[in-house]
Parts: C-alpha cells; structure tokens; sequence
C-alpha cells in the first residue's frame, strides 16, 4: 500500500535526521544516507546514494517507516545490519504539496536546506532534488 504524500502544512511539522548508513558488505544495498522525516508518530525514511546538491536530482528508496528512536541513534543496528552515524538533524516544515510531490525545509545543525519529493513509476522509488530557490517563499 502506497503512503500517502502530502505531509500537513505547518510552522513546523516535525523533526529530520540524516544517516550515514554503512552496510556489511554482503549487503543486497550499497552503503547510503537514510533521510527520515517525522510523521504521524514514526519516521518516513528515504535511502538515497548521495544528497542533493542545489538543482540536482537523486532517486530515493522510501523504505518502511522506521522507530522515531532513530532520531537519536547512532551505533551498530541490530541482526547485522550495518551501524548508522548522524550527518544531520533538526526541525523541517511543508512549503507545499499535491498528491504527487511534496516540498520541505529543513533546518538542521549544518545546514538549511528544501527538497522536493516527487513519486516516480513505482510507489517506493521517487525523485528527490534540492530547490533552494523556494526558500523566499
């Protein structure tokens, strides 16, 4: 079942943590960031291979929602999947959405960012890309 894409518009609509996840090397999945967006009481997570730069497009992965314990975790996961270290973190809020995309901005300790989400063919793939240029909005 696919999740839905809006995210409530709000000042604030919940917390963002980016992970740097490294696998074990028989991984089925390369080593990759987990970007999760707090949501309705878990974390709605994304793997993506790199983040965005200003105008650039990655694919993300939306994996299973995950624990919002994950927005304090660093360490070794458990059944040997790898160990995650916390690249960034902070409070994000919803400029915009529609049922196909969404926009945030991301206030974290490094840096303040806004990405856009937009599903692409299957429901858990989708395109993410760094849209600076809406944060005058």
């Amino acid at each position: 079942m696919e999740a839905p894409v809006p995210l409530n518009c709000s000042p604030i609509a919940g917390r963002f943590v980016l992970l740097w996840h490294d696998v074990p090397a028989n991984s089925k999945r390369p080593s990759h960031f987990d970007l999760m967006l707090e949501h309705e009481g878990q974390l709605r997570t994304w793997a993506i291979e790199q983040i965005p730069h200003r105008d650039e497009c990655v694919e993300g992965i939306e994996l299973p929602p995950h624990r919002l314990a994950y927005l304090d975790f660093e360490g070794e996961i458990s059944g040997g999947r790898g160990t995650v270290r916390r690249i960034d973190q902070g409070d994000y809020r919803t400029l915009e959405s529609s049922r196909a995309w969404f926009t945030v901005e991301m206030h974290g300790l490094e840096a303040t960012k806004n990405l856009r989400f937009q599903r692409a063919k299957s429901p858990q793939l989708w395109v993410i890309s760094r849209v600076d240029a809406l944060a005058n909005l």
